[in-house]
């Protein structure tokens, strides 16, 4: 069971962006999970086996959907996939506390205005592992980042949605981890999700990934 549960929780941070048609065994899992998590308040071993009894307890179902032979198969990453973006619809708070990453509660009513031009900064983690400033530049159109001292950088294209959605579009970049997952013409949308007095935080899908980003105000 350790081994399964593993295999899960590692699973469960491939959150993909489409939200496709999910099988009725995924949705049940889904609904007693969230359920159950929602009960333990914040308790991620309960939260956890929470999902497993789930899991366990439609293994009969998921086997048929999914062609699992047996128990050890519940990691299935197609399963897994699906299973997570059922869940994220659903209690996105309690999966994102029992996979141990960072959530941030979206603002009901938002100033999109008073983001859509300044001065921030984010830390990230460079190409040798070591946490670096990336200041941040919005003026209108244009997005810009520079990167250890102006060393690299990246511009892009803004466009703002109804929905308070900062769109960027990759125009260049130099920075040789961004240009593996970024080429000109790429989109990324990318979520307001809070407004504070010393920070702005987004929400963003890159790679199957969803994470958060923190802008602090300069």
């Amino acid at each position: 069971m350790k081994k399964l549960k593993s295999i899960l929780f590692v699973s469960f941070l491939f959150l993909t962006p489409q939200f496709i048609l999910a099988q009725k065994s995924v949705k049940k899992v889904a609904k007693t999970s969230c359920k159950c998590m929602e009960e333990q308040k914040g308790n991620t071993e309960l939260m956890q086996k929470c999902l497993v009894d789930a899991l366990v307890a439609n293994m009969g179902s998921l086997s048929k959907d999914f062609g699992l032979k047996s128990i050890e198969e519940l990691g299935n990453e197609e399963m897994a996939m699906k299973v997570s973006e059922e869940m994220f619809k659903r209690c996105p708070t309690e999966l994102m506390i029992m996979s141990g990453m960072p959530y941030y509660e979206k603002d009901k009513d938002f100033d999109c205005e008073s983001v859509k031009n300044g001065k921030y900064y984010y830390l990230e983690a460079n190409e040798h592992d070591v946490e670096d400033t990336i200041f941040v530049s919005i003026d209108g159109k244009k997005y810009m980042e520079s990167m250890e001292g102006g060393k690299y950088f990246s511009e892009c294209e803004v466009d703002w949605n109804s929905k308070c959605t900062m769109e960027l579009t990759s125009v260049e970049t130099n920075h040789p981890v961004k240009m593996e997952f970024s080429v000109p013409g790429q989109k990324f949308n990318y979520d307001l999700i809070q407004i504070r007095e010393e920070y702005v935080v987004f929400g963003v899908m890159v790679d199957g990934f969803y994470a958060y980003i923190v802008y602090y105000k300069m």
